[in-house]
């Protein structure tokens, strides 16, 4: 986005835009303080599987063996690499991803979990529950959706809940993360604190 791109340069951030999936980033500095990772496909996972885990969870290893110089790293990863079911989920549960996307997030975890603790890289794995923002979100979609009198999916075998958390905290608690990260890579979950059907 052109607009936001020079909105953020005038704040002082040198922005360097790249498709991962096809271009290198052996030129780019290797001596970042702090990286967060919150690269993903979401959307059109399911229709590109390699490139999907190509972008998702190898992407993760060529970011880190790059920049393993660095002083932190956050990595962005997403509730749904639970097994699917009506309790909340915790940390220590059972992963059972379903589907391309948190498949590659759940390897992403493990690679970037292997190579923090190979070259002793600080580091967090936020799993995201639901973020949403008045232009993004899975539920500002669906109540766009419902503004326009328009179908939106829901589970045919269980109730839809959700624990939504607006972009603005979510960017606020994943920099607060910084003071979590470990050699032993902990793992947290990221939802608001109500939950809606």
């Amino acid at each position: 986005n052109p607009e936001k791109r020079s909105e953020i340069e005038e704040l002082g951030v040198n922005v360097i835009a790249r498709d991962v999936s096809r271009e290198s980033i052996d030129d780019l500095p290797t001596d970042f303080d702090i990286v967060f990772h919150q690269l993903v496909i979401l959307y059109e996972s399911d229709v590109d599987p390699q490139k999907t885990v190509d972008v998702n969870t190898y992407f993760t290893g060529r970011l880190i063996d790059h920049c393993r110089d660095m002083g932190h790293l956050v990595m962005a990863s997403t509730g749904g690499v639970y097994r699917a079911s009506l309790d909340y989920d915790k940390e220590t549960d059972a992963p059972g991803p379903v589907g391309w996307y948190a498949t590659s997030k759940l390897g992403m975890e493990h690679l970037g979990t292997y190579l923090c603790q190979k070259h002793e890289i600080p580091a967090v794995i936020l799993r995201y529950y639901w973020p949403y923002g008045k232009e993004q979100g899975r539920v500002t979609r669906m109540m766009k959706s419902i503004v326009k009198g328009e179908k939106i999916q829901i589970s045919s075998t269980q109730e839809d809940r959700y624990q939504p958390i607006h972009i603005t905290d979510l960017s606020y608690l994943t920099m607060r993360a910084l003071m979590v990260t470990s050699q032993d890579v902990p793992v947290y979950n990221m939802a608001g604190p109500e939950e809606v059907t």
